[in-house]
């Protein structure tokens, strides 16, 4: 500290940073970054700062060029009434709207102009004919400007009011080239319209139709082709001329922006009269829709996820049905399959939530006992899309489209997409019904044409495989290749999304109809031939015996699959959707119906081998440990194919610990299928249950200390014997 070199007074130190301080780390590296903190919030203040002063300088100076574009407008109009319209001058105009336009203060002018080239329509064709390059541009803008403020002319606050018939009149003019008096060349008339509509669509073409429909057209109550008025003939016109245009076009941009607004603003918005009574049958009925309905289907099968989550899927539904109506023909097996696929898809959605809907508002028990939840009827009265999913259900059931759909069938019945995509159909239909069964003329129609549709069903369902590509095109990576998708559900595997699409609604078709078959059918019927099949008798079965019991063999290992998908482990509990628990309990009810029925045809008239309907997959442990799963505990409910959830701590109290993914399957089994395990195995079970129940409820009693009670029971006298012997007369013999 002290310097003892004699230098302490004549050379003083002196530091000019102030009073020294010394910092830590800590507090250095904090008070930097506060520093640079504070510099960084200065320099955002300055750039905001900036931004402002350039968005308010810009937004006075466009202010300014608009007024003065605004004032040169007006001497343009002025120079319009001394002099006419020239082009030079309607150039200028247009373009200066497009730039400066804006509904307060321009609505005079746009209606002006409007009014000038209806006015001067052959100078207007001659115009666009020489300056394509330039008109192809300027008109889509000022038709744009115009539909969108069609509107403001006849709902004007101000005075001044307009009439909606000149944009609407300009529209006509200018997207009808056939009726310019200067014809263009057929290249050129095609990029105009192009350019033209495309412009037309992004902007909201059909919205804007749509909306002066519903404002222009008074409600309709009943269903007519004829316009109810003049406006509504007209935009009736102004909505067919794109789809006119798009069939004479291969242009795939403009097809796409078509159908998409066409699917969004009309097609799936039917909620009002003009539309339902008026427009929709009016596009079902022209010609031009039948160009565009296999490309319009296509679009609607690639796009339907996109397309449902903007619009009432319901609404599209009814729409495709008025479009390709009964009398529609469909020339190709392409369009056939997709409007199938498109039907059956947009069923699943539109029915989907009012099937969700019905099983929250049952009871858990009612609604965990009934694995296929049935949509309630109540719930169709009050629902707001009741109307129009009773109307897609009375044209689906009615005569005319179910021959209309068998008639496609019988057609390309060799077809296998047409069979997958035909199942889809079915098996929503099947799901969704409101009607029995019985009431379902699909179905019946079926069942009568069972020599034509079984067998190749049957066929689609044994060589459906993994590694394939299926009949919708889709190149499934997963598993062994080769390996057909009915071993695979036997295995009890989770599928994929294709594979679950492909195969379930063709097994639930393929199982129900084969249901209704054999009710219909004598075992005498059901076993001719014995190894034949008797095709010239009506009432004979499409399969010989060999073949019924083969099958019987496959669906049995299937409905054992099945039980093991709806009780996951957690190792598959990820690979399941519960979004398609529906189309999968339907398949489970539908599968074990028909395989209890073949058993039971077994029963009286034996065919089958022995051994035949054993399982060689499951078991029932006979050990006395093993045994206590089956026991009666507190009624639980297990949910099918759904993961399993997590028990909470007052369910774990009061019904014990739940029973083991393995225990849930055997359970099932035997509730659902007892003949897959052999009798000795349910005998056994069954005594060790009852022995367990009576050293658990009757311990004390003095069973086998008394004198044994024997009675005498006839088999041919069994109800009367037993009420005879076992009567309360009989009652102090019963206790001794």
């Amino acid at each position: 500290m002290w310097s003892f070199e004699g230098e302490y007074k004549s050379r003083p130190k002196q530091s000019f940073g102030g009073k020294s301080r010394i910092l830590d780390r800590n507090s250095l590296l904090h008070k930097l970054k506060t520093d640079r903190e504070e510099r960084e919030d200065q320099r955002r203040r300055q750039d905001a700062a900036l931004k402002i002063q350039a968005w308010c300088r810009g937004n006075c100076h466009r202010k300014i060029i608009n007024e003065n574009l605004r004032m040169l407008c007006n001497d343009l109009f002025l120079e319009v009434k001394q002099k006419g319209l020239s082009i030079e001058i309607a150039e200028k105009i247009i373009s200066i709207l497009i730039i400066i336009f804006d509904p307060r203060y321009d609505l005079d002018n746009l209606f002006k102009i409007c009014h000038q080239l209806v006015r001067e329509e052959k100078s207007l064709s001659l115009w666009i004919c020489n300056s394509m390059n330039k008109w192809k541009f300027l008109v889509p803008k000022l038709v744009s400007l115009a539909l969108k403020n069609v509107i403001h002319f006849s709902d004007n606050k101000d005075k001044q009011t307009y009439s909606h018939a000149v944009p609407l009149r300009l529209l006509e003019v200018v997207s009808y080239p056939d009726s310019w008096s200067c014809q263009p060349t057929g290249n050129m008339k095609k990029e105009f319209l192009n350019t033209l509509f495309i412009c037309l669509l992004k902007n909201g073409y059909y919205s804007c139709l749509m909306n002066i429909l519903l404002t222009k057209v008074p409600e309709l109550y009943e269903v007519s082709v004829v316009p109810p008025n003049p406006i509504a003939e007209t935009i009736l016109g102004l909505q067919i001329q794109p789809i006119k245009v798009v069939s004479t076009l291969n242009d795939t941009t403009m097809s796409n922006i078509l159908f998409g607004e066409l699917t969004k603003e009309v097609l799936g918005n039917i909620s009002h009269s003009q539309v339902m009574n008026f427009l929709l049958p009016s596009l079902a009925a022209s010609d031009e829709i039948n160009i565009i309905m296999e490309p319009l289907l296509l679009f609607v099968d690639r796009n339907l996820n996109t397309i449902a989550s903007s619009i009432e899927p319901s609404s599209l539904l009814l729409s495709i049905l008025y479009i390709v109506h009964s009398k529609r023909d469909v020339s190709t097996l392409d369009c056939f399959v997709r409007f199938s696929n498109v039907t059956g898809r947009l069923m699943e959605k539109s029915f989907a939530p009012m099937t969700q809907a019905t099983g929250e508002d049952l009871d858990d028990e009612e609604a965990d006992s009934d694995d296929d939840v049935q949509m309630d009827t109540s719930l169709l009265t009050t629902n707001k899309k009741a109307t129009v999913c009773d109307l897609c259900l009375r044209d689906l059931n009615s005569t005319v489209r179910v021959s209309w759909i068998l008639f496609y069938v019988e057609k390309y019945i060799s077809s296998a997409k047409m069979l997958v995509s035909f199942a889809k159909l079915f098996h929503q239909i099947c799901v969704a019904i409101k009607y029995k069964l019985n009431e379902c003329r699909l179905f019946f129609s079926v069942v009568l044409k069972r020599h034509l549709l079984l067998r190749p069903m049957w066929h689609v369902l044994t060589s459906l495989q993994k590694d394939k590509i299926l009949p919708q095109g889709n190149t499934l990576q997963e598993g062994p290749p080769g390996t057909p998708l009915l071993q695979v559900l036997s295995l009890g595997y989770p599928l994929s999304s294709a594979e679950r699409d492909a195969l379930v609604p063709l097994l639930s078709t393929f199982s129900a109809s084969l249901i209704a078959v054999l009710a219909t059918l004598h075992d005498s019927e059901l076993l001719e031939g014995q190894g034949s099949v008797n095709v010239n008798h009506i009432g004979s079965f499409p399969f010989s015996v060999e073949e019924l019991v083969k099958m019987s063999g496959t669906l049995r290992d299937v409905c054992v699959g099945l039980v093991e998908l709806a009780h996951p482990d957690i190792r598959m509990a990820t690979f399941i959707d519960g979004s398609y628990k529906t189309m999968w309990a339907h398949c489970f009810k539908v599968c074990i119906n028909v395989v209890r029925q073949i058993h039971l045809r077994d029963t009286r008239r034996i065919f089958c081998p022995e051994g035949h309907w054993l399982s060689p997959k499951v078991f029932l442990p006979l050990k006395d440990d093993n045994t206590k799963s089956f026991a009666i505990r507190p009624r639980r409910r297990y949910r099918r194919f759904e993961p399993p959830r997590w028990l909470t701590k007052d369910e774990l109290e009061t019904d014990g610990p739940p029973l083991s993914v393995a225990e849930q399957r055997r359970s099932t089994l035997l509730e659902e299928l007892p003949f897959v395990f052999p009798f000795e195995s349910r005998m056994a079970v069954f005594t060790s249950l009852v022995a367990a129940d009576r050293s658990q409820h009757q311990s004390t009693a003095p069973y086998g200390l008394g004198p044994d009670i024997n009675i005498t029971v006839r088999r041919s006298h069994l109800y009367e014997d037993a009420f005879d012997k076992l009567s309360p007369t009989n009652e102090r013999n019963l206790t001794v």
